[in-house]
């Protein structure tokens, strides 16, 4: 699982330029920096970093950062979570 990311950015890669013919190009270029950056926090996060899941991220997330001297990176979703490195 050490370059997960990497994988689906490999398959997302094939999709994505299946996708450049169908819609258009921009979009497509659109599309794949967003997997990058979506590769590279997977693979970055599994790798470097925790990654925690509450409902309370903003007082956790203030916590880490003040008392741990540590770096998040904030993902919202159906439960506010971030990641730690």
């Amino acid at each position: 699982m050490h370059h997960f990311g990497t994988f689906l950015l490999a398959v997302n890669v094939v999709i994505i330029n299946i996708a450049a013919f169908v819609f258009s190009l921009e979009k497509a270029m659109l599309s794949l920096a967003m997997y990058y950056i979506v590769a590279k926090m997977i693979n970055d996060g599994c790798n470097h970093g925790k990654t925690v899941i509450t409902e309370k991220s903003d007082e956790i997330g203030e916590r880490i950062i003040k008392e741990l001297n540590m770096s998040i990176t904030y993902l919202f979703g159906i439960k506010k979570s971030y990641i730690v490195s």
